[in-house]
């Protein structure tokens, strides 16, 4: 019966369709993209931008970044998609690469973990994250995983990938984070494993932790460090002279968007200052002093210094070393560096949960 034959109609859609579904297999093997949207994640511009940068064809792209102007082809509208870490020119200019995955960064003590103060503090002129880092890589979308408080010095990440910032944060993931607090006292090792494994009671719950080592200290440090990265972007809003040429290149005007990926909360959260029922500690101390390395997988408000200070032991400095498979290392204060290979395997795995 010819009526159960398929009809020349209905096999020309399905071609199509196959075709357009192997097209779009072809992109993610490459990982094409548009050149629009590669261009404002590498923090040339907004979307808008771009837009208009790439439709004025003014985009060319190449093989390598050293290519010479007969080898590289212009690109004819925001549409065209490009390989993401294709190399990409403005009117002859080399444009940045594509952002880094994660960034591992040692923030020094009394800088806020936001990206933008309140701005009923503006008038306090705090530091924060958002002077730090580049702006290229604000306007790029990476953002802090998390926060350490004012008084925390240590390991804090940045993050491109808002589902691996997820990951990293959910509770259920039990992502290890690795401490050393200088505490008041001379610290029982032995007591100490047991009070923190069997769990120690605050006013924010029960809270477990598995001790690592505990060392004589010669107490806190000070602040020495707490300003070193000021030298860092010191010119207003963090921005840096790349910057300047990369506008001049796309000859857009200084004004830039707010659209930073966090706001500063209310000052008593941002500066760690709340009820201190948990963390009283002598101003006038002059005892010995205990380095205790720990390691937790909660991320409670000031849960280590709670804990510390409910088993006898304020903490008076305290320093995040380690943050899943990534760890601060010999970093110096203030300064970045970018997630290693084996880093970024993990992170990876951790994204395709």
């Amino acid at each position: 019966d010819d009526s159960q034959l398929p009809s020349d109609e209905n096999e020309k859609p399905k071609s199509k369709q196959k075709s357009r579904k192997q097209r779009r297999a072809n992109s993610k093997k490459v990982n094409l993209q548009r050149i629009d949207k590669v261009l404002a994640h590498r923090g040339v511009g907004t979307r808008s931008e771009t837009f208009q940068l790439a439709k004025a064809k003014r985009i060319t792209t190449a093989s390598s970044p050293d290519a010479p102007h007969d080898e590289r082809t212009r690109l004819h509208g925001p549409k065209e998609k490009v390989p993401y870490g294709a190399a990409l020119f403005l009117d002859g200019n080399l444009l940045p690469g594509p952002p880094p995955l994660l960034l591992a960064y040692h923030k020094p003590k009394y800088v806020l973990s936001v990206m933008e103060d309140d701005k009923k503090w503006k008038d306090q002129q705090r530091k924060h994250l958002g002077q730090v880092l580049e702006p290229r890589l604000i306007k790029s979308g990476m953002h802090p995983v998390g926060r350490l408080d004012y008084d925390t010095t240590g390991l804090i990440l940045f993050s491109l990938d808002g589902k691996l910032t997820q990951q990293l944060l959910h509770p259920r993931r039990g992502v290890q984070k690795e401490y050393v607090a200088t505490v008041q006292g001379l610290a029982d090792e032995a007591v100490l494993t047991q009070k923190l494994s069997d769990g120690v009671k605050t006013s924010e719950g029960v809270h477990k932790a598995k001790l690592i080592a505990v060392t004589p200290s010669d107490g806190p440090v000070g602040d020495q460090g707490a300003v070193r990265e000021e030298r860092r972007y010191e010119d207003a809003g963090g921005q840096g002279e790349y910057q300047s040429e990369l506008e001049e290149i796309m000859g857009i005007g200084e004004e830039e968007e707010e659209d930073g990926p966090m706001d500063g909360g209310e000052l008593e959260e941002s500066m760690g200052i709340e009820e201190e029922d948990d963390e009283e500690w002598q101003a006038d101390y002059s005892g010995p002093y205990s380095d205790v390395r720990l390691v937790v997988s909660e991320g409670k408000y000031r849960m280590v210094r709670r804990m510390l200070a409910n088993c006898g032991h304020p903490v008076v400095e305290l320093r995040r070393l380690r943050l899943g498979n990534i760890e601060l290392g010999d970093l110096k204060v203030g300064e970045f560096r970018e997630a290693n290979d084996e880093e970024l395997e993990w992170a990876q795995s951790l994204i395709n949960k």
